[in-house]
């Protein structure tokens, strides 16, 4: 028997983005008032969700906006222009946690984050392809059998995922909040599959 190669079939496109993030744009995202205390996530976001949308923040989103565009230019081969629908910053207290989640009407999500130390919980995503009907012990997990994938974070770091993926965050037991701020996207002149 000769094992010819093994195809990775369908990789979902989860990418790291390095953002120069100037202390004026951190100070003023830390300093937006919350108000959405989610019962379901469990942790404080923003009540504006058009942040990105504000001035003091306007050369971060052009950053953002480069980032967006080389994903879906270089990884999707998509033509279609991306736009920001809606974006928030979520505040992590201690003992809090983001639930398992995915984001709706959205076709790509990113998550930058802007004040992270060690202690701050990673995110999680959960495998999409829901392949495995059995579960046997592993010997090494790897991207063929693992059921969910933890991402180191650090501030400065973008990330840019399909919406449709479900994420969650562990409850944070750092002193500190965590601080992300996330984002939705969608598509001009774009139709949505339908199956019938």
């Amino acid at each position: 028997m000769k094992l010819l190669h093994t195809v990775n079939l369908f990789p979902v496109p989860l990418t790291l983005f390095d953002i120069d993030i100037l202390e004026e744009e951190k100070e003023y995202l830390k300093t937006l008032p919350t108000g959405n205390d989610s019962p379901y996530l469990d942790n404080l976001a923003t009540i504006d969700n058009t942040v990105l949308n504000k001035p003091q923040v306007s050369k971060l989103k052009k950053q953002l906006m480069n980032a967006l565009n080389q994903y879906k230019k270089e990884l999707l081969r998509c033509d279609d222009e991306i736009y920001i629908t809606n974006s928030w910053v979520n505040f992590l207290p201690k003992f809090k946690s983001h639930a398992l989640h995915q984001h709706t009407n959205s076709f790509v999500s990113g998550v930058l984050y802007i004040d992270i130390n060690s202690d701050h919980p990673f995110i999680k995503f959960e495998n999409p392809a829901d392949l495995w009907t059995l579960n046997w012990k592993r010997n090494k997990f790897g991207v063929f059998n693992s059921l969910s994938h933890s991402e180191t974070i650090r501030t400065g770091m973008l990330m840019l995922f399909p919406s449709k993926l479900w994420h969650s965050v562990d409850k944070n037991l750092a002193r500190e909040p965590r601080i992300s701020l996330s984002f939705n996207t969608f598509l001009k002149s774009c139709f949505m599959f339908s199956l019938l």
